[in-house]
């Protein structure tokens, strides 16, 4: 029991879950291009691979900046894209549901306040930008950050 504890914690649990669910999202965005390909949709398949492209964005600008973006965000992010722009966009899913809109819209204030966040608690623990920010900034920026970008 205790090597299986120690083996499985929660981190390799989330970090598990995210690398299975982003292979997944990520594999049907491929077959879905694939298929909007064969069905001469052509646009629909150009959407899906910047979508596809877009889902890749969070490693390469990770690395590119040195910067960890938090497994969590990232599998919510990949989710949020592939629910509005593949769902939503190449399948028709704002027609065919009343709610779905409105369901995309809280999602996309809640990551644009999770992205508030980030931006400003990376910049609070990078060792080489000297700023010491209050919780209470922390929060009200990601606040504002979302109410800011959501309305543009």
């Amino acid at each position: 029991m205790n090597i299986l504890k120690s083996r499985f914690n929660a981190e390799t649990f989330a970090d598990y879950i995210h690398q299975r669910l982003s292979v997944f999202l990520k594999f049907s965005l491929s077959v879905g291009s694939l298929l909007m390909f064969f069905q001469g949709r052509y646009q629909a398949m150009a959407e899906i691979l910047l979508i596809l492209f877009i889902t890749f964005l969070p490693i390469i600008l990770g690395k590119r900046f040195d910067v960890r973006i938090p497994h969590g965000f990232e599998t919510l992010a990949v989710i949020f894209l592939y629910m509005s722009l593949f769902l939503g966009e190449t399948q028709s899913y704002y027609t065919r549901f009343w709610w779905w809109d409105l369901v995309l819209r809280s999602g996309s204030a809640f990551l644009l306040g999770i992205l508030g966040f980030l931006m400003v608690y990376v910049l609070n623990e990078r060792k080489d930008v000297d700023l010491d920010m209050k919780p209470k900034f922390i929060a009200l920026f990601a606040f504002l950050f979302a109410v800011s970008i959501g309305a543009l």
